[in-house]
């Protein structure tokens, strides 16, 4: 049997295409494992948000728009041993991604994150 994790996690995330083309952040802070990575906008989940919120918030955060959501594509879990995080404890991430239906706003880069 799996050992209990030493932490949980709860994120969300989105995945916007337009035309042809799909918006990824960059992982720029120093400090983490995936520094220099790139994943889609998203992030973890504030005290009494719902995913949908989370992700929202999260997308506007690292991009500079405001996301519409569509549809939850899918759910991204991962385990992770002790030795491939920086807390040197097991743990679990669990995130829905979201399609995005339609944004607005001016694209920006988020200074000292992804």
């Amino acid at each position: 049997m799996t050992p209990e994790p030493s932490w949980r996690r709860a994120a969300a995330y989105v995945v916007c295409v337009q035309d042809d083309r799909i918006l990824l952040a960059r992982v720029n802070e120093p400090s983490t494992a995936d520094h220099g990575s790139w994943t889609m906008p998203g992030g973890g989940m504030e005290w009494g948000e719902t995913p949908e919120e989370t992700a929202v918030r999260e997308f506007a955060e690292e991009t500079g728009l405001t996301a519409t959501l569509g549809p939850i594509l899918g759910t991204w879990s991962l385990w992770l041993n002790a030795e491939d995080t920086t807390l040197g404890e097991s743990g679990h991430v669990i995130a829905p991604i979201y399609a995005c239906a339609s944004f607005t706003g001016d694209l920006r880069v988020e200074a000292n994150g992804t």
